[in-house]
């Protein structure tokens, strides 16, 4: 896979979120919309595929360079889940999350 990037100008912003509490209000989820967490190991091929049609025209290049065993390692840690968004049974983007026991908390990767 060939990956190029204009690198002349890029305009990052950074945004942290937090939350303290669980929403008072849940949402009903829409009809059509499914995330699956996909099964371990995942292959990197599989990984990098998701990442870059999602990433590839905000910049991200973090995840594309790495080399592959430091990503596979990342990607399988037991604390790491991937998730794919579905759309009418169709790809349409996907979720990284880190989630640990103590402090109990998650964060979007």
């Amino acid at each position: 896979m060939t990956i190029s990037f204009d690198f002349s100008y890029v305009e990052t912003i950074v945004t942290f979120l937090e939350m303290h509490q669980n929403p008072e209000t849940v949402l009903p989820q829409k009809a059509g919309v499914l995330f699956k967490l996909l099964p371990k190991p995942l292959a990197i091929e599989e990984y990098r595929k998701y990442y870059n049609a999602v990433g590839s025209s905000f910049q991200w290049l973090d995840r594309m360079v790495m080399p592959d065993n430091e990503l596979s390692e990342k990607i399988n840690a037991r604390e790491v889940f991937v998730y794919l968004m579905l759309v009418d049974d169709q790809p349409a983007g996907f979720a990284e999350l880190l989630s640990t026991p103590a402090p109990a908390f998650k964060e979007i990767l």
